[in-house]
């Protein structure tokens, strides 16, 4: 039996095969859990047609099918590398739950810590610098309107209401959650994070929605080196993708950066993407909504949490002081 985490439990060489075989890929020849993720939900298969990335128990219905649907609508709409052909099973027969299979992507996979410790300063300054122009390739699709990905439709329709108030809601409803079981952002913090939401949001009504993929960042990405230069040569891990605003994929990375201390290669990243200075307020409120999203889990799931201020907090990754903002 291979033990493939909490997730996805105890499963046997036998499965395995009986799924590729299923899949036209043949026999499953090893099975190796993927340790990075937080939920520990892909192993990697190398059976007979070669290898492929096995994903067990969906989160919900939607995210094999929405996945699928954004790993073909990016190919064709940008050329960029997305795991194709992207299989679903929901039968049951080989597992107690569903799964999807797809093909690994070529070249080095980011999320492995150790090779990045092994790559060179100047290598990693160029991937940051590519990580940022492969986003600008990715956004060259301009999407007709705001909205999500809908499973009974298998298409993405649009939002309701209007983009700004669409954030708002969000926003407002992980302040809302974070505060559930203490209060973690104070009534002042909230009035000046609404302020500036206010001031700042309504920019995304002049701006042509763009497809985005709200975990944009190099954990989900492989690259290849060619020659002195490295490419970009998979992109995965789509269930969040919508059609959004072209700033709303760049706080992931940067904040990874920010996290590691990485100054340079966050400017980098920056640069390698071309933003324009001008969009640094939006870009903040961008950046204020993903680090919301962290802070709610953190304080959902870990209680020893010492944060005390979320303004403090998250000034460490803006790029502009906030409270010239409100």
């Amino acid at each position: 039996m291979i033990h493939c985490g909490p997730r996805l439990g105890k499963l046997s060489s036998h499965q395995f095969s009986s799924a590729t075989r299923k899949h036209s890929l043949g026999d499953c020849l090893n099975a190796t859990p993927i340790q990075a993720g937080l939920f520990k939900q892909n192993v990697l298969l190398e059976t007979q047609r070669g290898e492929r990335i096995f994903r067990g128990r969906s989160h919900y219905s939607w995210q094999y099918p929405k996945e699928r649907f954004f790993a073909n609508f990016l190919a064709e709409q940008t050329n960029l590398p997305t795991p194709r052909p992207y299989l679903i099973d929901k039968s049951l027969e080989h597992f107690d739950y569903d799964f999807a299979l797809m093909p690994k992507m070529p070249g080095i996979q980011l999320s492995d810590q150790l090779l990045l410790k092994s790559l060179s300063g100047d290598d990693l300054k160029k991937i940051a610098h590519q990580l940022g122009q492969t986003l600008r390739v990715l956004q060259h699709f301009q999407a007709p309107f705001y909205g999500e990905f809908d499973e009974l439709t298998n298409k993405v329709v649009s939002y309701e209401e209007s983009y700004d108030q669409q954030l708002l809601k969000k926003v407002q409803a992980l302040i809302e959650a974070s505060n559930m079981t203490r209060q973690t952002i104070s009534n002042d913090e909230e009035r000046n994070l609404m302020a500036i939401f206010k001031k700042y949001l309504e920019r995304v009504l002049i701006s042509s929605p763009v497809i985005t993929l709200q975990d944009y960042k190099a954990d989900n990405t492989c690259v290849t080196k060619n020659n002195d230069d490295w490419q970009v040569t998979g992109i995965f891990d789509l269930m969040e993708a919508r059609f959004g605003h072209c700033l709303e994929d760049l706080p992931r990375q940067y904040a990874t950066y920010i996290d590691a201390q990485q100054l340079d290669l966050a400017n980098e990243f920056l640069l390698g993407y071309n933003l324009d200075e001008s969009d640094l307020p939006l870009l903040d409120c961008f950046i204020i909504i993903d680090r919301l999203i962290v802070w709610e889990y953190v304080c959902r799931n870990i209680k020893s949490w010492q944060e005390e201020s979320f303004l403090k907090w998250v000034q460490n990754y803006c790029l502009t002081d906030l409270s010239s903002l409100c």
